[in-house]
């Protein structure tokens, strides 16, 4: 949430900025922001640049938002195989399974020991013939006060999610079976799997959710960025701004 606070708009639809909260500078490691632009020739224009680079603070070049994004998702596919999807699937399985409570269950079935303690301690009030009659009312009140706990618990038991090893392979493999420029997949596998991208002048390198480990893509040719705009001037200069405000998910 402190990260989307500072986080540049995206824009919906196809030209959601997909790397938003994700790409940073090589350089001065400042978020890079997802903007839009015209060139000279009425051509529209989507690329990421560094924040500071805006402000002039930094001399990273900016990226055209297709060229990165594809490059991103061949590297996420590549990683894909049917061996490791497999290792994910069967993974995250059990992670799932052994997922502990989150706090507000650990707090209600505390809660719920709390009050069985109670309820048997006026028991054996009533049994041995303490003030019945208000032992009675007060026992009255902390079994509907359990009836209500339990409730609660249910309610929260079934907020937890838990995947089956087959319904994430399933998913896995209907992911990887879609086209490579379908706007959902390249969203997922960027949601997924995608940490964070630091990006230089001639190399990237990307960490992968749940790997301590990143790997790095080096030798990203710069003049496939350059012809990607055609010659056009790729300063912000000129340009105007088609950021447009990010849709709360």
């Amino acid at each position: 949430m402190n990260k989307n606070k500072s986080a540049p708009a995206r824009t919906r639809g196809e030209n959601e900025y997909l790397l938003t909260t994700k790409l940073f500078c090589g350089h001065c490691k400042e978020m890079m922001v997802g903007y839009g632009g015209t060139g000279k020739s009425g051509k529209q224009y989507h690329y990421y640049m560094c924040k500071k680079a805006r402000k002039k603070k930094c001399d990273k070049k900016i990226i055209g938002k297709q060229y990165i994004e594809d490059r991103v998702v061949s590297e996420c596919l590549k990683m894909l195989t049917d061996d490791k999807i497999r290792y994910i699937a069967k993974r995250v399985a059990e992670e799932c399974n052994k997922t502990p409570d989150n706090i507000s269950v650990r707090e209600i079935k505390k809660a719920i020991k709390e009050v069985d303690a109670a309820i048997e301690n006026l028991w054996k009030g009533i049994e041995q013939g303490q003030s019945v009659d208000m032992l009675t009312e007060r026992l009255h009140k902390r079994q509907a006060e359990k009836e209500d706990l339990e409730t609660q618990l249910a309610i929260e038991n079934n907020k937890k999610i838990c995947l089956s090893e087959a319904q994430i392979l399933a998913y896995l493999d209907y992911v990887c079976e879609m086209p490579f420029d379908d706007f959902n997949k390249r969203r997922a596998i960027i949601n997924i799997f995608v940490q964070s991208i630091y990006l230089y002048d001639d190399h990237f390198t990307l960490i992968i959710n749940a790997s301590k480990k990143p790997l790095s893509i080096d030798n990203i040719p710069l003049d496939d960025i350059e012809e990607a705009f055609e010659g056009e001037n790729t300063e912000t200069e000129g340009c105007s701004s088609l950021m447009t405000p990010a849709p709360q998910l």
